[in-house]
């Protein structure tokens, strides 16, 4: 199957000059219905869903071609042709002059400025009398200026403890992963500072991160049950204080309507706390019934086929093992997805639809993922409970207000599930940067009106130069797989099932377009 607006491709193997002449000048025409449609309705033109860039069109051999080199493991072959079509980032050339040096552990491989500061801490140590300042001042330039000195990071926060100032030690760990999220004894150091101020959750997601992206480090397996063992404790202590909530958030009242109105028959707040009690997966499973009752679902096997084969991909990578991860494909032709506690993602048809291959919807995928590996739900869900009622803290749920008091928190969310999404799909083999051309391509066609997805999500421009960053720092691979030709096809079904869709709804027969495009790649 093909989209109407990119020429057949050719063979790999039997791939010439020829066809790509041939292919640029194909791909100059336009179908007579949406010439049609320029000329009558600009308006209806841009709601189109089979629209798509020039530079789409003129990629697509190339892409394809490429991808086909990648499936046969030639994938050095694959990055050659990737690299024809994919530019590298606006920024790329500063990012690289940016990355930071490898991790530093001996002070003999210091640069000289930081051998200066790590000296001058030395030597404050022989001193039997001497300011604290005067010993903390020389690790906190080295941290500063000097970030890959694994141990400065590490004497400077225990300092700062020393010191009385758990807070700021947590912060210079915090910065210190955030800079070397691989390397063991920062990590370490991190989650014990989160345990003892009793950040429990916080300490299990630092140890599950490292865990799953580093699964030949001979540590990984102590950082899972590092993992297992403080998500333990979080949810002990999340039972302790709702136990002690329950009878006061029943007073408050019982769950408000939720998306596009009564989707859940109304649940008291007593009711909802206990189901907070049984955990991520319980909740979700509740709330994702009352979505696929209220919402239409696309049911077609290989749309949802496709669709569950990418997500349980990631899955695999993203770990969380004990949840049951399920994808629903929704009636929607908007740009939207949500992801439920416990692995439940709901996934609008309209995203499969303006996407444009198997590596941007991952991206799409690997963010909502994210966001239940990371218990972002699940936060929000909890602190609700104990603060009013939880269906201001359910997605497209409760009133303004509610949405506004965690928009700040929201956001910190979202960046997290960006990176963590974006190492989701480096780690499956996808190209790194299928995320981030989601996200171009939002800014570029929504600079005034941001879609749905991104409505109250940090500023696009924003998103993509960090993940670029992300990228670079980590030398993740923008040249794997993408996956062009059967996302054509599954994109092209998507719009036919929306438009019949549409039409059922308002009365009308549409002609069949899924097969009319579908001989030259059958052929």
């Amino acid at each position: 199957m093909q989209h109407p607006l990119i020429p057949p491709l050719e063979v790999a193997e039997n791939y010439t000059e020829e066809t790509q002449s041939n292919a640029a000048a194909l791909s100059l025409e336009k179908p007579p219905e949406i010439e049609q449609v320029n000329t009558e309705n600009q308006e209806e033109e841009e709601k189109n869903l089979l629209t798509i860039s020039q530079a789409e069109i003129t990629d697509y051999p190339t892409m394809a071609k490429a991808d086909h080199f990648y499936r046969c493991g030639e994938t050095l072959l694959a990055e050659r042709f990737y690299r024809e079509v994919k530019e590298p980032f606006g920024n790329e050339e500063e990012l690289n002059r940016e990355i930071l040096a490898e991790a530093v552990y001996e002070a003999e491989y210091l640069l000289p400025g930081g051998a200066v500061y790590w000296r001058l801490y030395q030597e404050s140590l022989q001193e039997s009398e001497v300011y604290e300042s005067k010993r903390i001042a020389p690790l906190k330039l080295l941290s500063e200026d000097y970030p890959e000195f694994i141990p400065g990071h590490l004497k400077y926060a225990e300092l700062l403890v020393q010191d009385d100032r758990q807070e700021e030690a947590l912060k210079v760990l915090e910065n210190a992963v955030t800079l070397y999220p691989n390397e063991a004894p920062i990590v370490k150091a991190k989650i014990e500072a989160d345990e003892q101020a009793e950040n429990w959750l916080a300490a299990s997601l630092t140890a599950r991160q490292f865990a799953l992206f580093n699964q030949d480090h001979f540590l990984r397996d102590e950082f899972k049950e590092l993992a297992d063992t403080n998500l333990d404790r979080y949810q002990g202590h999340l039972q302790e204080q709702m136990t002690w909530n329950m009878v006061g958030n029943a007073i408050m009242g019982g769950i408000g309507a939720a998306l596009m109105g009564n989707v859940f028959a109304p649940l008291s707040t007593l009711q909802t706390s206990y189901l907070l009690l049984q955990g991520e997966s319980a909740i979700g499973e509740t709330y994702a019934e009352g979505f696929k009752n209220s919402l239409t679902l696309i049911e077609d096997p290989e749309v949802t086929g496709y669709i569950n084969e990418i997500g349980q991909k990631l899955a695999k990578v993203a770990g969380r093992d004990e949840f049951e991860y399920e994808f629903y494909v929704v009636m929607d032709e908007n740009v939207n997805a949500f992801a439920l506690p416990g692995g439940k993602i709901f996934i609008n048809a309209g995203a499969i639809a303006r996407t444009a291959s198997e590596a941007e919807i991952a991206g799409l995928l690997a963010h909502e993922l994210a966001h239940s590996v990371l218990s972002h739900g699940f936060q929000q869900m909890t602190q609700g409970a104990l603060t009013s009622s939880v269906v201001d803290y359910i997605p497209y749920v409760g009133g303004i207000a509610s949405n506004l008091a965690i928009l700040s928190y929201s956001r910190g969310m979202e960046e997290q599930a960006d990176l963590f999404g974006t190492r989701l799909l480096a780690a499956s083999g996808y190209a790194a940067d299928g995320l981030r051309n989601l996200m171009a391509l939002m800014e570029e066609e929504n600079q005034n009106r941001p879609p749905a997805w991104l409505s109250t999500h940090p500023d696009l421009g924003d998103r993509v130069k960090y993940i670029e960053a992300e990228i670079v720092r980590n030398n993740f691979n923008r040249f794997a797989y993408e996956g062009v030709e059967r996302h054509q096809q599954i994109r092209k079904k998507v719009v036919q099932i929306i438009e019949e869709h549409k039409a059922e709804e308002k009365g009308e027969v549409i002609e069949d377009i899924s097969e009319e495009n579908n001989t030259d790649l059958e052929e």
